[in-house]
């Protein structure tokens, strides 16, 4: 069985990175994400409930009616 391994050329010197984008990569990869932000989902709960009652009042007019 024989192994055939690629040959990959080495990077030129002129893509070699100096150190200022990976400082900056590391730097936002070890921050902490922000906190969600809580008031938008309780603003979409409160609004599907202000939906869910105003639909329950509108079945029950029908019902009534």
């Amino acid at each position: 069985m024989s192994t055939t391994f690629a040959m990959v050329p080495g990077m030129s010197e002129e893509q070699i990175e100096h150190g200022e984008l990976t400082e900056r990569f590391r730097v936002f990869a070890q921050s902490a994400d922000p906190e969600p932000n809580r008031t938008a989902r309780t603003a979409l709960l409160a609004g599907g409930a202000v939906v869910v009652l105003l639909a329950l009042i509108a079945v029950w007019v029908l019902l009534a009616g």
